[in-house]
């Protein structure tokens, strides 16, 4: 069983290799994790975040590699672009809420929540080289909270509407 998952992955890594600027970079980093293999997972994403520079996913999860490196100056400018890429989509969800006025409210609340966690985003925007690791794991929690919130909400709709239509 072991050869066998090591043999998968060796295609996997072949075919990252080949493709590096496919989106299964993730699922291999992801791997990578999970056989305890981090320097591995942050070699894969930081390979592919040229071909997805707007990726908040990565840039979160390999912020939250370096930061258990304890390398904070590393993580930092991963924090911050995430943080820009968050900025620019809080004023997305505030238009969406604009034209869906169905779910104007969850929208907004969501667009408020961004614009509170701004502040705090634009400290490490401005002035990231004073942060200590307390500071930065607040952010890294800002942020993750955010990224669940939005998720929340996106996976939440296509219950309601299959519970609709099945009535």
């Amino acid at each position: 069983m072991h050869n066998k998952i090591n043999s998968e992955l060796a295609l996997f890594e072949a075919f990252i290799t080949e493709n590096p600027s496919s989106q299964l970079f993730m699922p291999l980093a992801e791997t990578y994790l999970e056989l305890n293999r981090a320097p591995d997972a942050i070699t894969v994403i930081e390979r592919a975040l040229p071909f997805h520079p707007q990726h908040i996913g990565a840039r979160l999860l390999l912020a939250s590699l370096y930061q258990k490196q304890q390398k904070p100056q590393e993580a930092l400018p991963h924090l911050r672009r995430a943080a820009l890429i968050l900025a620019e989509q809080g004023q997305v969800f505030a238009e969406l809420a604009a034209f869906i006025p169905q779910h104007a409210e969850a929208l907004q609340e969501l667009a408020a929540k961004l614009k509170q966690a701004l502040p705090v985003l634009g400290g490490v925007t401005q002035d990231y080289e004073n942060l200590n690791p307390a500071q930065l794991k607040g952010v890294l929690n800002k942020l993750e909270s955010l990224r669940k919130a939005a998720s929340l909400r996106y996976s939440l709709q296509p219950v309601a509407i299959r519970r609709q239509s099945a009535n």
